[in-house]
């Protein structure tokens, strides 16, 4: 969770959207790169766990990103 409130931390300290959007397309791909597809589930949802943010969003936003993740959750 350190990291989780790190990237926060830098998110929300970056004012251009580009920026944070690079930031956490960024952060999505090294935080499941290797990773099994349930286990990028677990790390997007700590993610907007700890973020407050809408999960469902989120998966979108990391798929198109090129993060694998499983079919029907």
């Amino acid at each position: 969770m350190d990291a989780v409130r790190m990237f926060a931390y830098t998110f929300t300290s970056t004012h251009r959207v580009d920026d944070q959007n690079t930031l956490l397309a960024d952060w999505i791909r090294n935080a499941t790169h290797l990773q099994s597809r349930e286990t990028a589930e677990e790390v997007l949802a700590a993610l907007a766990e700890q973020a407050h943010g809408d999960l469902e969003l989120l998966r979108e936003f990391a798929k198109q990103n090129g993060v694998r993740l499983k079919r029907n959750s």
